[in-house]
């Protein structure tokens, strides 16, 4: 058992701590809201030579969770998606996804959609993935 006191110090440490770290690692997502600007977006992913990923997700879906709390907030994965990708996490619950990727969409929650800096989709991938396997499908579309 603790005292009420340590516990209070204890949640401090914690809020303090999140704060520090996201101040270190600043997260390579951007949380798409209603009136996103796809143009500015496809422009910032042509003058930073990057591909642009959109991260399907809903804040009822255990796999994105699970996703999240394994992969995606890796410090390598955050490292490797810096540095080749603009990232868009979308809750498909609330908004719509950009580059008409609805069509493509069939209601699975995670899918990882690959978009070239053109808006082209290139490549699509449902489901949660392991680390490993993650590294492989960011490298196999990285912007060439």
């Amino acid at each position: 058992n603790i005292s009420s006191e340590e516990a209070t110090n204890l949640a401090y440490y914690f809020l303090d701590y999140n704060k520090q770290r996201e101040l270190k690692h600043p997260k390579p997502i951007k949380v798409l809201e209603s009136g996103y600007d796809e143009k500015k977006i496809l422009n910032d992913a042509k003058t930073q030579n990057k591909s642009i990923i959109v991260y399907a997700t809903s804040k009822s879906c255990y796999f994105c969770k699970k996703m999240k709390s394994e992969v995606l907030d890796l410090d390598e994965i955050e490292d490797k998606i810096e540095k080749d990708f603009i990232f868009l996490e979308v809750d498909v619950d609330f908004i719509a996804l950009p580059y008409d990727l609805k069509k493509s969409f069939y209601g699975m929650t995670p899918t990882f959609f690959f978009v070239s800096n053109e808006g082209k989709l290139m490549n699509t991938y449902p489901g949660a993935w392991i680390k490993s396997d993650f590294i492989q499908i960011l490298e196999e579309n990285i912007n060439k």
